[in-house]
């Protein structure tokens, strides 16, 4: 497991930027993955206020670990549509829809408070620098090392290509958790009683519904890891909820 972990929406079911069904398909057009150079580099933006950073790289984990949620980009305003009834809060999305990779960094912006235009990456880093909001770092420094990069940066590439925010670093882990993905503890799990479905990983995170004893929870792989009791919050799925169990309270089919 490197250090560093990235979300962004990437592509489709069928590998394409087009013609896919709404919603994620494959638990992977929307993903966290590992941290990587792209091959044209990257250009970090990075938002001043370290509050609104923790926003954009929690909204990131939201639309990767929403299943509703899947990558088209002639449907990319569709999710931009349904959250906004929702504050740009994308684990509460309840409808199939789709973004590309600037439509969801965009989102994410929004529900870190800053209001910018809509944007693709080709412009994503002149419109989102001219909203004050933001740092834009281009030396090597930043751009192609990974010890530099802080929870909650923009990466974009310096032409049109991809856009991604960073959502865990070593030593800098969002609210003391770090996300990845495992696909070996993909699968179905059985609840071993009655069990809390939360929007986030640790106990006081919110709670979005409760499965009851003997229920099968779907997991796609998805970890949240509690570093402070070194426990895994899986991202499960339980007929329409979305959200995180804690390890301890299923166990694996």
């Amino acid at each position: 497991m490197t250090k560093v972990k990235i979300g962004s929406a990437r592509i489709n079911e069928f590998g394409q930027i087009s013609g896919g069904r709404p919603g994620d398909q494959t638990g992977k057009e929307c993903e966290i993955e590992d941290g990587y150079i792209h091959p044209d580099g990257w250009v970090i933006i990075r938002a001043k206020s370290a509050g609104a950073r923790k926003k954009i790289a929690q909204d990131m984990v939201y639309i990767c670990s929403n299943d509703l949620i899947g990558y088209d980009q002639p449907r990319d305003e569709s999710l931009l549509n349904v959250a906004k009834r929702f504050d740009y809060d994308c684990s509460r999305v309840d409808q199939v829809c789709d973004c590309d990779c600037a439509k969801a960094v965009r989102v994410c912006v929004l529900y870190a408070g800053i209001d910018c235009p809509t944007f693709y990456t080709g412009n994503e880093i002149e419109i989102l620098q001219k909203t004050g909001a933001f740092e834009v770092f281009r030396d090597e420094k930043y751009c192609h090392d990974m010890d530099n990069w802080m929870v909650g940066d923009i990466l974009c590439t310096p032409v049109k290509g991809h856009t991604v925010v960073v959502v865990s670093t070593e030593g800098d882990n969002m609210f003391g958790f770090e996300f990845y993905c495992d696909t070996r503890q993909a699968g179905e799990y059985r609840t071993n009683g009655t069990v809390n479905i939360r929007q986030f990983g640790g106990t006081d995170s919110k709670i979005m519904g409760i499965a009851p004893n003997n229920a099968t929870l779907k997991a796609d792989g998805i970890i949240c890891h509690e570093n402070a009791l070194d426990k895994d919050w899986l991202h499960i799925r339980y007929y329409d909820l979305t959200g995180f169990v804690s390890e301890n309270l299923i166990t694996k089919l």
